[in-house]
C-alpha cells in the first residue's frame, strides 16, 4: 500500500505525471493515458467556450448590436505563412514612427483631424515628402513613441489634401527616387 494520497483532479494527476516523468518513474502507457485524458479535457473546454461565445453573440444581436462574422473577428490574424496582418501593421506603425523621428522637422501628429473630430483609440500622424503629405492613423498606445520621435504635436492635423493609400505609396516611391 502506497503512502501517497490518490490524486483527485486531472490537473493534480498531470502534475504527478510530470513529476514522475522528471524522475523517470512512469511508463509510456500511463503517460499516454493521461495525455489522452488531457486532450479530451481540452476539447471539452474548447466546446464549452465556443458554446458560450455563440450565446454571447446571440445575446448581443438581440440588443441590436451587429454580429461580427468569424472572418471579421480573425482577419487581423490572417497570415501569408510568415506574418499576420496585425504583425505587418505593427511593422508599418514602427517604421513610420522611425521615419518621423528621422525627419522630425517635416513630421507632426495630432489627436484631432483638421475639422476638430477625432477617432477613439487612434491619432493621426503625417510628414511631408518633398511638397506632398503622407498620413497614417496610429493606435493611441503609440503616442509616447510619437512624442519621443521629436515630431511636432499639433492641436489639429493639417487640412487633408484628399490623398489615398495608393497616393501615399506613389509619394513615397517618388520621394525615394528623387
Amino acid at each position: 500500500m502506497s503512502d501517497q494520497p490518490k490524486t483527485k483532479t486531472l490537473n493534480e494527476r498531470l502534475r504527478a505525471e510530470a513529476a514522475g516523468i522528471a524522475f523517470g518513474n512512469v511508463g509510456n502507457d500511463q503517460t499516454m493515458m493521461l495525455l489522452e485524458e488531457a486532450a479530451f479535457y481540452v476539447a471539452t473546454v474548447e466546446q464549452v467556450l465556443a458554446d458560450q461565445l455563440k450565446s454571447i453573440r446571440e445575446h448581443m444581436t438581440s440588443f441590436g448590436v451587429p454580429a461580427m462574422s468569424q472572418d471579421e473577428e480573425d482577419k487581423g490574424e490572417v497570415s501569408d505563412g510568415y506574418h499576420t496582418f496585425n504583425e505587418l501593421y505593427e511593422h508599418r506603425h514602427m517604421l513610420f514612427l522611425a521615419m518621423m523621428g528621422d525627419d522630425s522637422i517635416h513630421s507632426w501628429f495630432a489627436l484631432l483631424h483638421d475639422d476638430g473630430k477625432g477617432m477613439e483609440g487612434w491619432f493621426i500622424a503625417g510628414c511631408t515628402l518633398g511638397h506632398q503629405p503622407i498620413t497614417y492613423h496610429l493606435p493611441t498606445r503609440l503616442l509616447p513613441l510619437a512624442f519621443n520621435s521629436g515630431a511636432r504635436y499639433l492641436d489639429r492635423a493639417p487640412r487633408w489634401d484628399g490623398h489615398t493609400s495608393a497616393d501615399v505609396i506613389k509619394r513615397i516611391e517618388n520621394w525615394l527616387l528623387a
